[in-house]
């Protein structure tokens, strides 16, 4: 009985002791098994340093993840911090403001009287007087008996001419002189300048008047006071613009006046940008009025409070 005892704590204590040392420590060291032993202590080295490169990893992720969260944190307390919680905002309008630039465009660059006394041979008067004054009595107003229209072949014949070409030549001929003929009297000496925009007709050019452009000038720019109410400064620029119906080039058609609104520095075609002005009622003339006009007050996007107030400007045509 005693023997027995002796031999199971023995055994206990191998077993016990077994336990820190490694599974081929225990394995038998006959020279058969010594290259299986040699094996299994390679793999046993590289689960071991496998795991020790899988916790590294592991850890830099780890702080990697750390950093960005608290570099996050950072900026949006930064930005949660310089956030107003009240908005104060202060409105000023300048003392003077700059003009725009304005710019008329005449498609009826020759007048008919000065074509038909320069090229008479492509004029003539109508087939039909009467019927042709009783369609366009503007043109016959003065004196319907001494009526001369170009050969476009309405109530004429058709000239084996171009009169588009002729008609460019005389212009070139009249722009060249110091105060052209072709400048109406109303712009003259009001520093306004001639500008040239491609037509759409016979006519390759169509001729407009600018005013306040500053394309290839060293001149300031015109400023205007802001809009006074109370005072009643809100004109900007009026323009009466007589009709010269009767000096129409295409007897068959009114040559309108394109108007345009823009940059002093960039260059704009009123007759594809601009707006087509109406003839007014009285003696079918046409008058321009451009008023400074409030805008409305401006909306805060907030529940601040603001320490001044002002209204800015807007510019529109009536």
């Amino acid at each position: 009985m005693e023997t027995k005892v002796n031999i199971d704590i023995f055994t206990e204590k191998q077993r016990l002791g077994s336990i820190s040392r490694t599974p081929y420590q225990d394995a038998p060291k006959s020279v058969g098994d010594s290259s299986l032993l040699k094996i299994g202590r390679m793999l046993w080295k590289c689960i071991c340093k496998r795991g020790v490169a899988w916790k590294m990893i592991k850890n830099v992720l780890f702080f990697a993840c750390c950093s960005f969260f608290f570099i996050q944190s950072i900026e949006f307390y930064n930005q949660y911090s310089s956030y107003p919680t009240t908005t104060s905002i202060a409105v000023v309008s300048p003392k003077y403001f700059k003009l725009p630039a304005i710019t008329f465009c005449d498609k009826n660059i020759v007048w008919r009287t000065h074509f038909c006394a320069e090229y008479p041979d492509s004029c003539q008067k109508p087939n039909d007087i009467g019927k042709f004054c009783q369609h366009h009595p503007a043109i016959c107003e003065k004196n319907a008996s001494n009526v001369m229209i170009p050969k476009f072949g309405y109530y004429t014949n058709i000239s084996q001419y171009s009169l588009g070409e002729k008609a460019w030549q005389l212009f070139l001929k009249i722009a060249t002189k110091s105060f052209p003929t072709h400048v109406p009297p109303y712009l003259r000496f009001r520093n306004w300048e001639i500008t040239y925009v491609p037509g759409d007709n016979d006519l390759p050019y169509a001729v407009c008047y600018s005013r306040n452009l500053r394309i290839f000038s060293q001149d300031e720019q015109e400023t205007q006071e802001p809009y006074d109410e109370y005072k009643g400064g809100n004109k900007v620029q009026d323009m009466y613009i007589p009709s010269k119906e009767y000096e129409a080039f295409y007897p068959f058609m009114i040559s309108p006046i394109f108007f345009s609104i823009h940059s002093s520095v960039i260059p704009e075609n009123p007759l594809t940008m601009g707006k087509r002005l109406r003839l007014g009622h009285k003696k079918r003339n046409t008058f321009c009025h451009f008023p400074m006009q409030p805008i409305a007050p401006i909306t805060m996007p907030y529940g601040d409070k603001t320490t001044k107030k002002d209204h800015g400007l807007s510019r529109s045509v009536l």
